[in-house]
């Protein structure tokens, strides 16, 4: 009760932002037996979303709040589809932009934190409607998801090592399902990047993805 009051004290946003971290917390810790409850968590969600000026601190922790719920893998997750797919869709757009010299260090950190909780909310809501067959709902956006992770890749957004590798396994599953979408969006060269980067890393787990990788995309990347 405690949780869902402060997420209705949107205009105190200390509150509501500890009310999304306990929030998270719970879900992520109780999972299915918690599963009543998501859907009043959502709607306050939302309220906070559609906030105007809502600082930017407290929207990026709804990634993985959103990332959480999805990862329980129940159907009724499908009702959030338009409102994550749209919160995805907006922080594509501000932070595919690569960095600027006159950016303060506040800035750049929330843009790296950002694209990192974006690539892993694509990938848990991916994997939610693979296992529900679903697949075809991200349909009319994957142009921009692979223009997206495409264009991150690149140095001058100086992503780390881990944000590398997820992008190289999402990337991977979304050409098993959306192979000549794919194919007219991707580029070559960012997998250059990608194999490049992962091929100097000494993670065993990074391997173990850059190998799935070359093996599903082997037919592009040989062409």
């Amino acid at each position: 009760k405690y949780i869902l009051f402060s997420l209705e004290e949107r205009q105190n946003f200390q509150l509501c932002y500890q009310g999304i971290l306990a929030s998270d917390e719970i879900i992520r810790c109780v999972g299915r037996e918690n599963i009543s409850v998501i859907p009043q968590i959502v709607e306050k969600i939302q309220k906070i979303l559609n906030e105007p000026n809502i600082p930017r601190g407290l929207k990026i922790k709804c990634f993985p709040l959103y990332n959480d719920i999805f990862m329980i893998q129940d159907k009724s997750n499908g009702d959030y589809l338009n409102d994550v797919i749209k919160l995805l869709v907006e922080g594509m757009k501000s932070s595919i932009d690569p960095p600027k010299e006159d950016m303060d260090i506040d800035t750049l950190e929330y843009l790296k934190e950002l694209r990192a909780k974006i690539v892993e909310l694509l990938t848990g809501v991916f994997m939610f409607l693979t296992d529900q067959n679903q697949t075809n709902v991200f349909s009319p956006y994957i142009d921009g998801f692979i223009k997206y992770l495409s264009k991150i890749v690149e140095p001058e957004f100086k992503s780390d090592i881990s944000l590398i590798s997820d992008i190289c396994g999402v990337l991977a599953d979304l050409y098993t399902h959306f192979r000549g979408s794919v194919q007219l969006y991707f580029s070559r060269n960012s997998l250059d990047i990608i194999f490049k980067r992962l091929e100097d890393s000494t993670v065993p787990q990074h391997i173990e993805i850059l190998n799935y990788c070359k093996q599903i995309l082997s037919d592009f990347y040989s062409n």
